[in-house]
């Protein structure tokens, strides 16, 4: 293309209608793209907070609450 070709569709309306739709999808991809990326994050330190509260803990045993009846009467 000769400089006056694009100098013409450079200042084209729909030359500028095309740029800003490109715009748009990419800044719609890229808040996505840091959504999934937060969401992603705050799973990773949810589980490693679970695991640091097995941890010190020892295990689940003590918090299950379970209660252990006897079933036989006595005589």
């Amino acid at each position: 293309m000769t400089p006056q070709e694009v100098n013409r569709v450079a200042n084209l309306l729909e030359w500028t209608t095309v740029l800003e739709v490109m715009i748009k999808s990419r800044l719609a991809d890229l808040v996505f793209r840091m959504t999934k990326q937060e969401q992603w994050n705050q799973r990773a330190q949810d589980r490693q907070a679970h695991k640091y509260f097995l941890e010190e803990h020892r295990g689940t045993g003590k918090f299950s609450f379970k209660k252990h009846h006897n079933l036989s009467k006595p005589n």
